[in-house]
């Protein structure tokens, strides 16, 4: 806020109504500094919390991949121990279950929507009926 905006609001105060311009004035470039300052302490903790916000959400995204990576990298080691055919049915039930919810998050993440794990849940269900 500028010293000039200070003085308008102050004018248009009811008690400060009658009060002469060279106060307004002097009042007004005593608060600045203190209002900026103010201002700037609030928009850097907003700005703190958004990021760790931010950060924590990215980081748990990346939690869930990994998992998910893992799962679908341990499932199709494990499939050597079956036979082909048995193997290749298998290979198909990962492929849509994990593989599906890991491609998901990776490209809900890209799009940056809010919950890409609802889109399998609907089509799961659309599936079922």
């Amino acid at each position: 806020m500028t010293a000039e905006q200070i003085v308008t609001v102050l004018k248009d105060s009811v008690t400060l109504e009658n009060c002469p311009d060279c106060i307004l004035e002097e009042l007004s470039e005593m608060l600045v500094s203190p209002l900026n300052a103010k201002y700037r302490a609030r928009l850097d903790a907003v700005f703190l919390i958004a990021y760790d916000s931010h950060r924590k959400t990215r980081t748990d995204l990346s939690e869930k991949m990994n998992r998910l990576y893992s799962t679908i990298t341990l499932s199709d080691l494990s499939l050597s121990v079956f036979d082909e055919k048995l193997a290749q049915q298998l290979r198909l039930h990962l492929l849509r279950g994990a593989c599906t919810d890991l491609a998901n998050l990776a490209l809900g993440d890209y799009a940056d929507m809010p919950n890409p794990l609802e889109i399998t849940k609907k089509v799961k269900k659309k599936e079922s009926i």
